[in-house]
């Protein structure tokens, strides 16, 4: 053995002289840099290339790699927004643009201004949660009011998914991408002037899917941890399904989430759920929330990933998404049963929307039904420390040879990386009860091919606390 000083040879003077070595003892858990893809539709102004993944910074880049208004930029915003009031830091956001479907139709609505005499006063219109404002002057009239409303929308245009066109008394909203996503945007008229009056009327009905086979087919040049989806269409399923266990296969080792948001009704969240039953797709709802679904996606998705700890409890994280009203809000029945057919339901919590739950689309397994696989804590877990060993075994078994080992040295140092790995995510309360697993952990060397070790990496995740159920006994 070496052992390796820094004092120099040259120093003569009798006595003790001392150096330090500051060395981490056995494996450590390695951080692991946390990303989330959005998977929308781009613009045609947008300076990204279609179906190619790429990262981004701010919502100035948002704009100008997916285009103003688009639905790719729009969702990075809400990401960015996200990470903001999460308040625990942010993953990596990267947009991977889906191309317009072809032969779609965008999704139109109109504005008819009409006037009997209009007083001062700001009409107040909502749209995908965006809330614009637009001043009215005693004596308007409607074209002006009409022109009044169409410049408003010109000036938000980095804001708000529509871009507006005004003909006479008669605004139109175009949205700046086709597809049936553009159905999702919701207008509302909050408040008018005496004197005026605003009618909302769709015009034209959004048509075509946008297709996101081929950008997540592209996913693979990294890890991503979180793809959030603007689609939310059943006829998405296979295609997510088929990527999902892909990924998670042994060759391609490319562990991620799908995140799809429905603001419909819960029944239309369920008919979704029903297409997956998959640990590895969450479907989150919130029924009558302003916001797109694919903003819904995109909130839980990055608070999620916000965490780099795996087993994060996420019950009550609030979300940067505009709350349904009072009369369309779950009740309680409604979120035990979203929660128990594999619906992640979303309430109101003050001007936001707070997560109830997080559950994975995965109520059943093998027919039967499996409680742990529905919290994402558990498949995210048993990804993360895959992940961890994986990294492991690559830095410290680097190009052995295994004929070398007629000892098992090389078999009981990986069977200590594994331990040493066990024992550090339990020290940062990811796993637990690691010492009733020691005798499980057992590595072999494979008869065919040649090799090859197989181990066996038994463990038990230390699940997220949910309930607290108190008995009161008062005494008289």
């Amino acid at each position: 053995m070496t052992i390796n000083s820094t004092i120099p040879a040259s120093i003569r003077r009798p006595g003790a002289y001392h150096e330090f070595k500051f060395l981490a003892s056995g494996q450590q858990l390695v951080a692991l840099p946390q990303r989330v893809v959005i998977v929308a539709e781009m613009s045609l102004t947008g300076a990204a290339t279609p179906e190619l993944p790429v990262q981004v910074f701010d919502e100035d880049d948002a704009d100008t790699k997916g285009g103003k208004g688009s639905l790719a930029a729009l969702l990075c915003k809400t990401a960015l927004a996200q990470a903001k009031i999460g308040g625990v830091g942010s993953p990596e956001i990267w947009m991977c643009p889906s191309i317009a479907p072809v032969g779609g139709a965008a999704a139109a609505q109109t504005l008819t201004v009409t006037v009997a005499t209009a007083e001062a006063g700001t009409i107040v219109l909502r749209i995908a949660g965006r809330v614009v404002n637009v001043g009215v002057s005693a004596g308007d009239a409607q074209n002006t009011i009409a022109t009044a409303i169409k410049n408003k929308l010109d000036e938000m245009k980095a804001t708000l998914p529509v871009t507006g066109a005004v003909a006479a008394n008669v605004v139109t909203a175009t949205n700046v991408t086709k597809g049936v996503n553009g159905n999702d945007v919701v207008f509302e008229l909050l408040s008018k002037p005496n004197g005026v009056t605003v009618a909302l009327a769709a015009s034209v009905v959004g048509a075509g899917t946008a297709p996101i086979a081929n950008p997540i087919a592209a996913l693979y040049d990294r890890r991503y941890h979180a793809i959030a989806l603007a689609n939310h269409t059943v006829g998405d399923a296979a295609a997510i399904l088929a990527e999902r266990v892909s990924a998670w296969s042994f060759t391609q080792k490319n562990y991620r989430f799908f995140f799809i948001g429905e603001r419909g009704s819960l029944g239309t969240a369920q008919t979704l759920q029903a297409s997956y039953n998959d640990f590895g797709v969450l479907i989150i709802n919130c029924e009558g929330s302003p916001s797109m679904p694919g903003e819904l996606a995109v909130c839980a998705a990055v608070a999620e990933f916000s965490r780099e700890k795996p087993n994060a409890n996420l019950d009550n994280e609030r979300l940067a998404l505009v709350p349904p009203s009072g009369a369309l809000a779950f009740t309680n029945a409604e979120v035990e049963s979203a929660l128990s057919g594999g619906v992640t339901p979303l309430t109101p919590d003050g001007v936001y929307v707070k997560i109830e739950r997080l559950v994975t689309t995965q109520i059943t397994f093998n027919s039967a039904p499996f409680e742990p696989l529905r919290d994402i804590a558990y498949p995210r877990t048993a990804a993360y420390m895959a992940e961890q060993i994986d990294i492991g075994y690559l830095t410290g078994f680097r190009q052995e040879v295994l004929d070398d080992d007629p000892e098992g040295d090389i078999r009981a140092r990986v069977r200590d990386m594994v331990i040493e790995k066990h024992r550090a995510a339990q020290k940062a309360s990811i796993i637990r009860d690691v010492d009733s697993f020691l005798d499980q952990i057992q590595v072999e060397i494979a008869s065919s091919p040649a090799g090859r070790l197989i181990v066996s990496d038994p463990f038990r995740v230390a699940g997220p606390l949910h309930q607290g159920a108190f008995v009161h006994s008062m005494y008289l």
